[in-house]
């Protein structure tokens, strides 16, 4: 398991043996299928998509509520609880610190950003549609196990983003 942190407190050889070690430890032929397990992919593959086509005024908001949902999570996972992440396809634990934060920012934060928020006024129409890709991405994977959230954290995400949702509407 590599943990970044130890770069701050290596010398540049235990650096380049710890990274070597983490490297030749990576089961590539998992990587693919891991990086779907997560779903900050699914959010940026949902950007990328609507950037190359234009979607249906009933998904139009797919994209934007996926990067809603992304960010709320991503922010609440690296700043309240647990405030750490294993990225089990990499073999990489992070715990809370300028690595975790720069992930949240990169990963969550930014994509959010770039996503442009359709102009028409969202209503029921456009919110059940963008929340469908999350109940999938919840029955295919345990967010429970994933990310050691419990069921109190998740509805707390959930009422942050449906007020968000009510609010920016």
């Amino acid at each position: 398991m590599f943990h970044p942190s130890i770069i701050w407190r290596s010398s540049r050889q235990e650096i380049k043996r710890e990274l070597t070690y983490w490297y030749n430890s990576i089961r590539w032929e998992t990587v693919i299928s891991g990086m779907f397990s997560y779903y900050s992919v699914w959010n940026l593959i949902s950007i990328f998509v609507s950037s190359r086509i234009a979607l249906p005024d009933m998904i139009s908001y797919v994209p934007w509520l996926m990067a809603l949902q992304c960010s709320i999570g991503g922010f609440h996972l690296t700043h309240l609880y647990p405030r750490r992440i294993l990225i089990s396809y990499l073999n990489i634990y992070l715990d809370y610190g300028v690595f975790l934060i720069m992930m949240d920012i990169l990963a969550h934060q930014i994509p959010l950003l770039y996503v442009t928020r359709p102009q028409e006024k969202m209503d029921l129409v456009h919110w059940l549609p963008g929340n469908i890709p999350f109940l999938i991405y919840w029955y295919q994977f345990s967010v429970f196990d994933k990310y050691e959230m419990d069921m109190f954290n998740v509805l707390f995400c959930f009422m942050i983003y449906s007020l968000l949702c009510i609010l920016l509407r």
